[in-house]
């Protein structure tokens, strides 16, 4: 579960909705996934394109499981689950603008969630692929397989500081990473199905690139294999690709019919929101969970220059501070914050004031935006910047139905209505004698 994505050319990434609706057909746990992205170029974008990881398979004979949604938010079963449930208001589609818009419950702590928040943005052209170069080898895809799937998203031209959106419809074709099943015997001679619990993640953007490199790397050390994960890492790498992680991110899971999710709470870059049972379903349940960088900004490197340059912005000016001060003052790691403090000066957006004491104050007045984004390309940062993320586990819960239990249980139904529908004839029929033996004795 979740996405990263990847751009050499930077954006704003306002707004993340990811909609996780989970299956349970025979004894395989299947999802159907929801990205609803709001997102801002910050210059002019020809020819746009976005990758994207995934940590499931998405190609199924040779055919990726990904597509886009042309007018969401037009009130269907996806958006009402959505923006009905949870910190979630309403989402709308406008024909005119070709616009979609949603309006969500605001707040930077589980505590703070009330003022509702509104996102919209222009729907682009959007088109989804393998990039040309993975999908004509036989041996990349089969890689992907095993490791998750790499596609990119076309989105046209685009202007700068305008606003767009776009919602994905991705569909693995095979779950990967999935705990072991375990099977808990029935209890009841009128239970026909066992009990079966099966372990998931989600992982954070970050985490999810990670995990991805990394199998593809192991998948080097196969002989069949180490040209085709040499291709893939090569394609990431060498294009100089920057993950973008949204400021905000929305996560609900809903859970198979019938079933239970027995969630953790990470002690992590995430907050737990709240379970909500979801109206007229098959005793449904959405979990939900929030994150993202305006919330979590120290794990962040661009949010953690922009806080570092406006603290001594507004503390510096009479005394310049040191690394530790800073520190202190933000309650970060160091290391990080050493990183970045050394990384702004390089760029020049602050400037070492007291070499002997190591203190520093900001350039300028205005916040430098470029050298924010400049420090978080920066490889040296990037490759040694202590960072936590999260991955929330959690195990769904629900009963395994063979085709012989069907028939068993399809039996017990009918035997129970036949039954239900004897006593209400015998019912009716002692009525219906009372009614006549009053009569007769008139």
């Amino acid at each position: 579960m979740c996405l990263s994505f990847l751009s050499k050319t930077p954006f704003e990434f306002k707004f993340l909705g990811e909609y996780i609706f989970l299956e349970q057909k025979d004894d395989q746990l299947q999802a159907r996934e929801i990205y609803d992205v709001f997102l801002q170029p910050l210059c002019d974008w020809a020819d746009a394109r976005i990758l994207c990881i995934s940590p499931h398979d998405l190609i199924e004979n040779g055919m990726l499981r990904v597509s886009a949604i042309e007018t969401p938010g037009r009130g269907g079963y996806d958006d009402k689950v959505a923006y009905e449930t949870g910190s979630g208001i309403k989402c709308s589609f406008d024909y005119a603008s070709h616009s979609f818009t949603i309006k969500v419950l605001g707040g930077d702590d589980p505590s703070t969630l009330r003022s509702p928040e509104v996102y919209s943005g222009e729907i682009p052209q959007l088109s989804i692929s393998v990039p040309q170069r993975l999908a004509q080898n036989s041996r990349i895809l089969e890689a992907m397989s095993q490791a998750g799937t790499l596609f990119e998203l076309s989105l046209g031209n685009l202007a700068a500081n305008h606003d767009y959106a776009f919602r994905l419809q991705v569909t693995p074709h095979r779950l990967l990473g999935l705990g072991d099943k375990d099977y808990i015997k029935e209890t009841t001679r009128d239970d026909p199905g066992a009990i079966l619990m099966q372990a998931l993640s989600i992982f954070c953007p970050k985490t999810c690139r990670l995990n991805f490199e990394s199998l593809v790397e192991k998948a080097e050390s196969h002989e069949s294999y180490t040209d085709a994960a040499a291709s893939i890492l090569a394609f990431v790498k060498d294009r100089q690709l920057r993950l973008f992680e949204p400021a905000r991110h929305r996560i609900l899971l809903i859970s198979p019919p019938n079933s239970i999710i027995e969630q953790s709470t990470p002690l992590a870059c995430v907050w737990w929101v709240g379970v909500y049972p979801l109206r007229g379903s098959d005793h449904r349940r959405a979990y939900e969970w929030a994150g993202g960088t305006r919330s979590y900004w120290a794990d962040h490197v661009e949010s953690l220059a922009r806080t570092i340059w406006e603290y001594l912005k507004e503390w510096a000016a009479a005394e310049p501070k040191t690394k530790e001060a800073i520190t202190a003052a933000l309650n970060v790691l160091h290391t990080n914050c050493s990183l970045v403090v050394d990384a702004l000066a390089s760029v020049g957006a602050v400037v070492l004031v007291d070499p002997q004491r190591g203190a520093y104050k900001v350039v300028g007045i205005e916040p430098p935006k470029e050298a924010f984004r400049a420090v978080a390309a920066n490889i040296s940062v990037r490759e040694n910047f202590d960072w936590i993320g999260y991955e929330i586990k959690y195990a769904v819960r629900y009963e395994y139905i063979n085709e012989n239990d069907h028939r068993r249980i399809r039996w017990l139904k009918f035997k129970s209505q036949w039954t239900f529908w004897i006593a209400v004839a015998s019912m009716l029929l002692t009525i219906l004698g009372i009614l006549v033996t009053r009569w007769w004795s008139k």
